[in-house]
């Protein structure tokens, strides 16, 4: 069940503890034994990091981290753990008592046991009640997780994450819903108290590694050489790649919907976010789609749990990234990282406009170069050659937009897209470096993420959306309502309001508990049983997180009446729309009866109603309201009534008023003589009424006309 959190989410969303970071102690080289008791990064700053009887031993395990500025993790692992580094007095050993990551252009080493288990959640908040954290780096096929009881699926109240981690927690079921990625990066992260939203609603999670990548990254170059050459911190290809740790992320890739597979991305867990479409408004790519399309499968990469690179940018499709951003802000889901392609001479210095102008998501820049070569500019204004020439313009070029990519908070990463002409090559072939490849091997481009600038996902709550309502059993008055709902699981509760039409208030005639999501909408139902005739409307309240509501649109339910019992019944059938109406006898008649409908209420002046009793027999009435043709409309803005009286064939007296039923077959082509089985007393003209029952043209008002009425019969003919 839901917990029904009513704070005010303005209080909610400061939950985050705040923990003292830990102190920073740097040194050049490391000569004698030292050991690392307290809250400390403690850096070491030379390439030649241990130097004679130089050792750390890291005692504090909860905190204390041992970082090597300028050497790669792979390296460090190699050369400087052994008999340098030591966990409580015993030898470090990465993936057993310890972890050697990338942290930035150098490695950071975190005193964790291979059995750490890094998130613990609490059924309370300021971490109180239930504790529980058997939380890993599982997943459900590359999807988040379902949350069990035990796990404390829609309990979740406060959390810890453990430096090093991520974890990405959804309202729904196996990453559907709302979702929000939380990142411990320089220390543990500790939320006392949740955001409303999330607040006893998370019934999903995934836990992954936090890599402190520094910027740049090889785009469309996944080779190991090459990556290993030019130092990079992450790269990519146009699938899901493999494995480059320690040293790098390679990140996967579905390049378009579909491919590779949601799930296939999901399942590489040797990094913790994701690229995606490339250049979807890029008509001359090889595989274009709409936004839409885009959309209907972005729920999908979400509930991977990774975090999502939007489309990529393409310089003639702006629009395209700009619709696609819209969208999903509105919607409330989740794209944490906006991705451009910058094949550009200039511009560079102008990243605060687009990490503004497409709702503040720091920015991967996955494709760039300096021009382009369908532009001839930049570095492809020359004759395009791997002269020492080109080389030179293009590294005094380059070394100008590394600098401004490298001092801008808005870039998070860059990837320099090395398959263009020679003249702007960082490597050619397997080994051979340019001047600007040189440069950009030893440039330290900077920390990439930086959390003050990270996305969080807009909280959108929406209207209950598809209602409808249709009867089940009209006899005792059973309307059906059915709606779906996009979030559901942000809601406290949902209200089934209905009031009279014409009245001003309407009453809660149900409360529903709010569902799980566990697709890309949730269906909900209600029935409600209405006693009294008449026409009502109900609407869908949804009654938020934060103590707000959406209303939905609103359904009309017009309850006729019937009263009688068996031989003759009476009442009235109300009308919102041209759909047939279908009431039960309060009794069955021994056979089916005569029916005779009166005059419409005709409250829509323009519609003309003609009647069409669609089905009659000894258990209920069928009717239809048929517009004649000369009706200037067929929609009902007011609701129509027209009373009905049905008896069984035969002869009555009712007072002093003599009364015959009786049921004649009648055409459109022949007169049909009428004789009464009892005439009326001599000179007595009785009056005739009529009415056409189940006729075979059901598509033009019929009546009966009537001529020649003696006490002993009539004549009458159908007409349409």
């Amino acid at each position: 069940m839901k917990i029904k959190q009513l704070t005010c989410a303005l209080l909610l969303a400061f939950g985050l503890t705040a923990n003292a970071a830990n102190t920073i102690t740097k040194v050049p080289q490391v000569s004698t034994e030292v050991t690392l008791s307290d809250d400390v990064d403690y850096v070491i700053t030379n390439a030649t990091p241990f130097a004679g009887e130089g050792k750390v031993n890291i005692t504090n395990t909860e905190h204390a981290v041992l970082i090597i500025q300028s050497i790669r993790p792979s390296l460090v692992i190699k050369n400087h753990l052994k008999d340098r580094v030591f966990i409580n007095g015993e030898q470090a050993v990465n993936g057993e008592n310890c972890q050697v990551k990338m942290y930035a252009h150098g490695a950071i080493i975190m005193p964790y046991a291979k059995d750490i288990k890094p998130l613990t959640v609490y059924s309370e908040p300021n971490f109180g009640g239930t504790a529980v954290n058997d939380f890993g780096l599982e997943h459900s096929g590359g999807f988040m997780n379902t949350l069990s009881e035990a796990k404390l699926n829609n309990q979740i109240r406060s959390f810890k994450l453990k430096r090093g981690y991520m974890v990405t927690f959804a309202t729904g079921k196996a990453g559907w819903g709302y979702s929000r990625c939380f990142i411990a990066d320089k220390e543990d992260l500790e939320f006392s108290e949740l955001p409303a939203h999330l607040d006893g609603r998370i019934s999903s999670y995934r836990v992954f590694q936090w890599y402190d990548a520094e910027k740049k990254g090889l785009a469309s170059d996944t080779r190991q050489s090459a990556n290993d050459l030019l130092a990079t911190s992450w790269c990519y290809d146009w699938a899901t790649g493999f494995s480059h740790q320690p040293d790098r992320e390679c990140v996967p890739h579905q390049i378009y919907v579909a491919w590779p597979s949601a799930s296939a991305c999901g399942s590489a867990t040797y990094a913790c976010h994701m690229k995606t479409n490339n250049e979807p408004g890029n008509s001359a790519d090889d595989t274009p789609q709409s936004v839409e399309v885009i959309l209907n499968q972005w729920q999908e990469l979400m509930r991977t749990g990774l975090r999502l690179c939007s489309e990529s940018s393409h310089d003639g499709s702006w629009n395209h990234l700009k619709e696609f951003i819209a969208a999903v802000d509105a919607r409330g889901w989740r794209c944490d990282i906006l991705d451009l392609h910058c094949y550009w001479a200039s511009g560079f210095d102008r990243m605060q406009n687009y990490y503004n102008d497409y709702g503040k998501r720091p920015i991967w820049i996955s494709e760039f170069v300096w021009g382009a070569s369908w532009n001839n500019n930049g570095i492809f204004a020359t004759d395009r050659s791997f002269s020492q020439a080109n080389q030179q313009k293009n590294l005094d070029a380059m070394k100008g937009i590394f600098n401004t990519l490298n001092n801008s908070p808005y870039v998070e990463r860059y990837a320099y897209w090395n398959s263009e002409a020679d003249c702007s090559k960082l490597l050619r072939g397997e080994s051979e470096l340019s001047l600007t490849g040189k440069h950009f091997q030893t440039m330290q481009s900077g920390m990439a993420y930086r959390k003050e600038y990270e996305k969080i996902p807009n909280v959108v709550y929406t209207s209950a959306t598809n209602v409808s309502g249709a009867w089940t059993n009209q006899e005792v008055g059973a309307f059906k309502l059915s709606w779906t709902d996009t979030n559901g699981d942000m809601l406290s509760e949902i209200q089934v309001q209905r009031r009279p039409e014409g009245e001003n208030n309407y009453e809660v005639v149900a409360v529903i508990t709010p569902k799980d999501q566990s697709g890309k909408t949730i269906s909900y139902y209600y029935t409600d049983t209405l006693t009294e005739a008449g026409v009502f409307e109900y609407r869908v309240v949804n009654v938020t997180a934060e103590n707000t509501t959406r209303n939905s649109g609103v359904v009309r339910a017009a309850k006729s009446s019937i009263k009688g019992a068996a031989g003759v019944q009476y009442g009235e059938i109300l009308m919102i729309d041209g759909e047939e109406v279908t009431m039960d006898y309060t009794e069955a008649f021994a056979d089916a009866p005569a029916i005779f409908m009166g005059t419409v209420s005709n409250s829509n002046t323009g519609l003309l109603p003609g009647n069409l009793v669609t089905g009659n027999s000894r258990l209920k009435i069928s009717y239809k309201p048929l517009p004649w043709a000369t009706s200037t409309s067929t929609s009902y803005d007011k609701a129509e009534s027209i009373p009905f009286f049905a008896i069984s064939e035969g002869n009555y007296q009712f007072s002093n008023l003599d009364c015959e039923v009786g049921v004649v077959k009648v055409n459109m082509v022949d007169t049909a003589d009428v004789v009464f089985a009892k005439p009326f007393p001599e000179g007595v003209v009785p009056v005739i009424l009529t009415e056409v029952r189940k006729p075979t043209l059901k598509e033009n008002p019929i009546i009966v006309k009537i001529r020649n009425v003696t006490n002993t019969g009539f004549k009458c003919i159908l007409m349409y």
